[in-house]
């Protein structure tokens, strides 16, 4: 199921990335010939991925406009600033980084569904997850498939009882999206109603989930 569901992904990132381009070049009124990567590379650096991708490249500022970049979380910049080490283009980094996280989460997505549904019905909600149409926002460069691979993990460990990499994804989550921190308390209540919660389980979920948002803070 888990290969069926990739190739499924892989099979719909193609299409998303390939048929506007073809579609701009044979259909629309100028018909303007872009090479393929050209077109990608202006395609995609739209709305949030140019402030994202600046932190990648200059990290903030407190100085003009991109001192409002502040609001624009680390830990997605960071991964694109690590994989520009390799593909020195910043919006093509920004993809990959972002197609990889959805690609990883979405194996992780349907553990995690396989909890409350049948392996039928975790299958076509991830199948719907892909090719609903704001998906896009999933492979383009933002932050919101880094962090639905964190809040998936987060999750899936939780209910795992392994706590302590629950908080680390938490954390992370929290320095990714501002909402990150909504994790928290549904994760809290998850240990409350675990009939096997014990305090060390909260000190190794609590402690590495608010170190990150208090490191994260500082910087």
């Amino acid at each position: 199921m888990i290969k069926k569901i990739i190739l499924i992904f892989v099979i719909t990132r193609l299409a998303l990335f390939f048929f506007p381009w073809v579609f701009r070049i044979f259909f629309s009124e100028t018909h303007i010939y872009q090479y393929f990567f050209d077109y990608l590379v202006e395609a995609w650096n739209y709305w949030d991925a140019p402030h994202f991708l600046y932190v990648a490249q200059n990290w903030y500022t407190n100085q003009g406009d991109p001192a409002n970049f502040i609001v624009f979380l680390p830990f997605y910049p960071i991964l694109v600033s690590g994989l520009m080490l390799v593909i020195k283009i910043p919006t093509l980094a920004g993809i990959v980084t972002s197609c990889l996280a959805f690609l990883l989460a979405i194996p992780i997505l349907y553990k995690l569904s396989r909890n409350f549904m049948t392996s039928t019905e975790s299958f076509r909600s991830i199948w719907f997850l892909m090719i609903f149409p704001t998906a896009l926002f999933l492979s383009a460069p933002y932050s919101e498939s880094t962090y639905l691979l964190l809040w998936s993990i987060a999750f899936l460990t939780a209910f795992q009882r392994k706590w302590f990499i629950a908080g680390i994804a938490t954390g992370l989550a929290v320095i990714t999206r501002n909402f990150g921190i909504l994790i928290v308390p549904a994760l809290l209540i998850e240990w409350y109603l675990s009939k096997k919660r014990g305090e060390i389980d909260l000190f190794l979920f609590i402690y590495p989930s608010a170190r990150m948002s208090f490191t994260s803070e500082l910087s």
